[in-house]
């Protein structure tokens, strides 16, 4: 099955983490490799430590289970509040460089 890419752009609200869970659960159980999720703009908050909420929790568990990772872009890091040094795994700093190789090998790219 073809690897899928997410880039999530809107801000970490519960209802948008909802559908994040639900889809990322849909393709991993119709078979499709999901190769990361990249935080950009607004969605760079879902790494804030202060970041609280079941759906946040749901996808943090998720991640962890498949070993995926939560790529969080560092220009939208200083504007949204979040310490790059003070990640923890899933998340992992990356930036336009990472996002450019990874869209090179995935297949599909989802865009929230």
């Amino acid at each position: 099955m073809p690897r899928v890419l997410i880039v999530l752009r809107r801000p970490p609200q519960e209802a948008v983490l909802f559908e994040l869970n639900r889809f990322c659960r849909a393709l991993t159980a119709a078979g499709f490799d999901l190769s990361a999720v990249f935080l950009l703009g607004p969605g760079a908050a879902l790494c804030r430590a202060d970041a609280q909420g079941v759906q946040r929790d749901s996808l943090l568990a998720f991640a962890r289970e498949r070993a995926l990772k939560l790529y969080c872009c560092g220009r939208s890091a200083a504007r949204h509040g979040v310490d790059l040094n003070a990640l923890q795994p899933p998340f992992e700093p990356g930036g336009y460089f990472l996002l450019l190789s990874l869209l090179q090998d995935t297949e599909r790219l989802v865009e929230f």
